[in-house]
C-alpha cells in the first residue's frame, strides 16, 4: 500500500484464514474509499491513519496509528483486557463485554450491535453453524 504522508487512511487489520473476520475486514474495506485491507499488522509504512484490528488478537501493542479493536467475544488467552487497555478505542459487538471492559476500567469502549436491533427483533428461529459453510459437510448448501 502507497500513500503520501499527510493522507489519512484506515487500515483494516484481518488474518488471512478465510473465516468470518477475515470475510468482514475485506468487505468493510472495499466499502470505504478510504480503507485498506493489510493482513495481520499494519503497514508501517503509511503516514498517520487508524489500524482497525478486525480481530484484537492481532493487536501486537501501540502503533503510531489510531489503534482500534474489533472485540467479538471474551478470550482470556488472547489477554482480552489487556488488549482493550493498550488500545486506543474498542469496538465491541456485544453489550455485554462492552460492559464488561467498562468495569474493568477501559473506558474507551463502543458497543455497536451487528446489523439489527438485537434488542427489538427477537428470531423465532435461530441456526448456529460451528465452522466453516464452505465445507461439504458443514452445510454450504445453506
Amino acid at each position: 500500500m502507497t500513500s503520501a504522508p499527510d493522507q489519512q487512511v484506515v487500515q483494516v487489520v484481518g488474518p488471512d484464514d478465510r473465516w468470518i473476520l477475515e470475510r468482514l475486514g475485506r468487505r468493510l474495506a472495499v466499502k470505504l474509499p478510504y480503507a485498506v485491507f493489510t493482513v495481520n499488522e499494519p503497514d508501517r509504512g503509511v503516514g498517520e491513519g487508524i489500524a482497525y484490528y478486525m480481530n484484537y488478537a492481532l493487536f501486537q501493542g501501540p502503533t503510531s496509528f489510531i489503534d482500534v479493536g474489533f472485540f467479538t467475544h471474551l478470550e482470556y488467552s488472547h489477554d482480552f483486557r489487556g488488549r482493550a487497555r493498550d488500545m486506543d478505542w474498542c469496538v465491541c459487538m456485544s453489550k455485554k463485554y462492552a460492559d464488561w471492559l467498562r468495569e474493568q476500567g477501559v473506558e474507551h469502549v463502543t458497543h455497536i450491535p451487528m446489523g439489527f436491533d438485537y434488542y427489538r427483533y427477537r428470531a423465532r428461529l435461530v441456526l448456529g453453524v460451528i465452522g466453516k459453510l464452505d465445507h461439504p459437510r458443514k452445510g454450504q448448501q445453506l
